[in-house]
């Protein structure tokens, strides 16, 4: 069982790789007995498995669905590449984004949150500048995750930060993926 958020990029990620990998799986967004005697912190998404082992936090549960396979890279460089991009997205990207929403009513601390999400997207987009892929020559976890969060992004900051058009290698990189 998939205890998600539909808002939480988190989530949502989780989501799609199940769907995108062919994993059956039952999603629960309430929170009834069986999470919060699992879940203690009752932090979202997390997983129970068939055999009721409680996983939590993102990269260990998309581990768990698909760690075995080429999706998490297929040599050891290729492997530690999707770690690094999943931890950038992770504690730089989406940390960025959530910075700008909760800032908004402080006009210095939305600037410098601002400021620090451009400088991420452009960092992100000179990276596709001179490679196909995120972390390997083809797709990754590291990109789905991307792609979700960059969508976010994109979609709740776009009056801020741009349209991703103003980003032509993530916008190309968009349609790859889409």
């Amino acid at each position: 069982t998939l205890f998600s958020y539909a808002e939480s990029p988190k989530s949502v990620f989780i989501e799609a790789l199940c769907q995108k990998k062919n994993i059956d799986v039952k999603v629960n967004t309430e929170t009834d007995k069986t999470f919060a005697s699992n879940f203690p912190l009752e932090l979202r998404p997390a997983f129970l498995t068939i055999d009721s082992q409680p996983i939590s936090e993102t990269l260990a549960i998309a581990y768990y669905l698909v760690g075995e396979s080429d999706y998490f890279g297929k040599t050891h460089l290729e492997k530690t590449n999707v770690l690094k991009w999943y931890s950038f997205i992770n504690s730089e990207l989406l940390s960025a984004g959530y910075k700008v929403l909760a800032n908004t009513a402080d006009s210095e601390l939305l600037k410098i949150a601002i400021a620090k999400t451009l400088r991420l997207l452009h960092y992100t987009n000179d990276h596709f500048a001179s490679n196909k892929y995120i972390a390997a020559e083809y797709e990754t976890v590291a990109d789905l995750y991307m792609f979700v969060v960059l969508g976010k992004v994109f979609e709740y900051l776009s009056s801020m930060v741009g349209e991703v058009s103003a980003f032509p290698n993530i916008e190309k990189w968009f349609q790859l993926m889409a």
